[in-house]
């Protein structure tokens, strides 16, 4: 086994981060997780939330959408439906956002669970620059 924790953080527009890391916090379905090296391998979903990386440069803050984590073998590859890094979120325009989904009405199942991520996305990028 390797010495050091690898993560990959990647969204289908760019990759968002590879390097070295002491930890990385992820938004498990579930429950909310974090790896440090030589953690047993798993695969997880996750949720709309925050991922944060702690290197040696410092902390890192993304917010995603939702997505797969695989660890293993000390290697942590997330791949997520959409990201920001924390900076990147104006909240008034999110705010805008969460108001419009929450007051649109739905006449489908598949449109209701549209609607429920996109709120659970909106609610995750809020609560991390709040």
């Amino acid at each position: 086994m390797k010495d050091e924790l690898t993560v990959t953080l990647i969204a289908p527009d760019r990759k968002l981060f590879e390097g070295k890391a002491q930890m990385v916090s992820l938004p498990g379905e579930r429950a909310a997780f974090s790896v440090l090296k030589s953690h047993a391998p798993l695969v997880s979903s996750l949720e709309p939330g925050v991922v944060t990386i702690e290197s040696e440069e410092g902390k890192k803050t993304f917010i995603i959408d939702s997505g797969f984590a695989e660890v293993k073998n000390n290697n942590v590859t997330v791949l997520v439906e959409g990201a920001m890094l924390q900076d990147e979120i104006n909240i008034e325009e999110e705010k805008k956002l969460l108001e419009e989904e929450i007051k649109k009405t739905t006449t489908s199942e598949k449109e209701y669970k549209t609607k429920e991520q996109n709120i659970l996305k909106y609610r995750a990028r809020i609560r991390a620059v709040s």
